[in-house]
């Protein structure tokens, strides 16, 4: 509900999935995006850059997850159950690879889309983040660990800020 422009609101319709049922959902600026439980995504609204298909699989495996952009013009991805994130739409400054496997080894268990980034968690509790870093919101690319002690098991991408939360709550 709200803002229908593009129609990524559905203006209180509901909205069925054509794959499945929708399990999970994932809203950007301008579209939104769910999960189905065939592990299809489906998106709507605005579709500049690709980043809202109708129906996306992916290229291995099913997806799993769903993460948004929350920027104009910008980027979808997907986790799939490989552990490899598949991103479609603006791929400026390398956000939104086509497909991006953990470079510490292990998998991706959680994506995360932020303005101009992406960021998976590994199986190794490690965030891993590619994409725009003029705020160092990427780690420039390198695997972080947890300096609280512990180790990753969350993480949320923001327009220029990216936050993980730790094994010991924090």
């Amino acid at each position: 509900f709200g803002s229908n422009e593009n129609g990524r609101s559905n203006d209180w319709k509901p909205k069925s999935a054509s794959a499945g049922t929708f399990v999970q959902v994932a809203a950007g600026r301008q579209h939104t995006c769910g999960l189905t439980s065939k592990g299809v995504i489906e998106c709507f609204g605005y579709n500049y850059h690709g980043q809202a298909p109708s129906q996306k699989s992916a290229s291995t495996g099913t997806f799993v997850q769903v993460a948004t952009s929350p920027i104009f013009r910008g980027h979808t991805c997907g986790l799939t159950s490989k552990g490899v994130i598949e991103c479609f739409g603006n791929r400026r400054d390398g956000r939104a690879p086509s497909q991006k496997s953990a470079s510490s080894g292990g998998v991706y268990t959680q994506v995360a889309a932020g303005r101009m980034h992406t960021c998976g968690l590994t199986s190794k509790g490690l965030i891993e983040c590619f994409g725009y870093n003029n705020n160092g919101q990427t780690n420039g690319g390198k695997p972080k660990s947890a300096s609280a002690g512990g180790t990753f098991v969350q993480v949320a991408a923001g327009a220029w800020h990216t936050c993980g939360l730790t094994s010991k709550g924090v």
